[in-house]
């Protein structure tokens, strides 16, 4: 199904730009809210976006005028009961998800599909709230949604084939780079993200290093973007503690964010939205440790606990090989996805190496037998292409 209208409910950060995304793909989107001052203020944000892009020369300015014109801002419900696609961006409360959801199934039309972009809330509950379950599918963008390029394509066991395709078509349609995943605690990317983040962190508690150290380390030797205070800082201190306490209720103790992370929230220091949070304003970092890192054990541990996560979600068919890589790359900007870090090492080193971090670090470290045995065979994590017979001739 070609998605000729589509729909974001919420007019905040994120849904605003995932609006703007649309309307600059060609595609007139309505915007919905529920109060005129948060429409006006998504609206507000919209227009320095493109007024951004123009004084960059990134859009001509009859371009963006064209781009805004497809945007068609609503508080009334009856706007939602002709669109094809539908985007619900409005906070992280299951509660008001559900409500939101169950008016969707109510107001749109039978084919559309209803797509959230939650980061961790569990999609298949929404899907129930709808009545049409068979509809709904999770669309989760990457902050900030107009420059990052991933889409997780969350799919519940309900969701239908069709809507699957209408979903992976239309991110392609709006410029993006979608990734299939079976629903799971934390979908992907945040899953093998924070792992790594709450590694970083249980380093620097340990060793007492300073923070800027660890976060330095890790772009200068793991060539990450950004190391796991930074990041924190970014994403949000609470953010952080809420997705780490679901994927701990999930997955275990190695997810166990540090108890730093939860006291600074109840101190209001969330990072950049509040104006600091491990650092601050000014770049300076909190003393929260001053002694010098041993990079390479750190940067070991950091890339070790992103690929066990990686190869559990091999393991339980939450992605393909080349899908998990591809989202760490697109979502994350990992020089290389985590099963190509693996390969590249050899299976072989990559087990001895997790058996001397469980002996020494923690049995979070310890390798799944699954992965040992394929070490031992010498069975690679992914395929391998097969041999074409050549037909005919000599």
């Amino acid at each position: 199904m070609a998605v000729q209208q589509a729909a974001v409910i919420g007019a905040g950060t994120m849904g605003a730009e995932i609006a703007l995304v649309i309307a600059e793909h060609g595609v007139p989107v309505v915007l919905k809210e529920i109060a005129p001052q948060y429409l006006e203020r998504g609206l507000r944000q919209i227009d320095a976006l493109l007024q951004r892009r123009v004084e960059r020369g990134r859009l001509r300015t009859e371009e963006a005028q064209a781009a805004r014109a497809r945007i068609h801002p609503t508080l009334e419900e009856q706007a939602l009961t002709t669109v094809d696609f539908v985007i619900e961006a409005v906070p992280e409360q299951l509660a008001l998800k559900q409500a939101v959801f169950r008016d969707l199934g109510r107001l749109t039309p039978p084919h559309a599909v209803l797509a959230t972009n939650t980061s961790s809330l569990p999609v298949h509950e929404l899907a129930q709230a709808s009545g049409r379950p068979a509809n709904v599918i999770g669309f989760h963008f990457f902050n900030p949604a107009s420059v990052m390029r991933l889409v997780e394509v969350v799919v519940t066991a309900e969701t239908a084939e069709a809507t699957v395709a209408t979903a992976l078509a239309f991110a392609r349609q709006i410029g993006k780079l979608p990734v299939r995943v079976r629903e799971c605690p934390g979908f992907l990317v945040n899953r093998i993200l924070v792992a790594g983040m709450v590694e970083g962190m249980r380093y620097q508690q340990e060793q007492r290093a300073a923070l800027d150290a660890v976060d330095r380390a890790l772009r200068e030797q793991a060539r990450v973007p950004m190391g796991p205070f930074q990041l924190a800082d970014l994403v949000g201190l609470d953010i952080v503690a809420e997705i780490g306490g679901i994927l701990e209720a999930a997955y275990g103790e190695r997810f166990q964010v540090p108890p730093i992370v939860r006291e600074l929230v109840a101190q209001g220091r969330l990072g950049q939205k509040s104006g600091g949070g491990f650092y601050q304003p000014d770049g300076t970092p909190l003393p929260l440790g001053d002694q010098p890192v041993e990079g390479e054990q750190l940067v070991q541990r950091v890339l070790a606990a992103g690929f066990l996560e990686a190869y559990r979600c091999l393991e339980e068919g939450i992605a393909s090989p080349d899908e998990i890589d591809l989202a760490m790359q697109a979502g994350a900007g990992w020089p290389l996805g985590p099963l190509t870090w693996a390969e590249q090492q050899g299976l072989p080193r990559v087990v001895a190496l997790l058996q001397r971090l469980a002996a020494t670090v923690g049995p979070r470290f310890t390798p799944p037998a699954s992965l040992v045995e394929r070490a031992a065979r010498g069975e690679p994590l992914r395929p391998q292409p097969t041999d074409t017979p050549r037909s005919g001739g000599a």
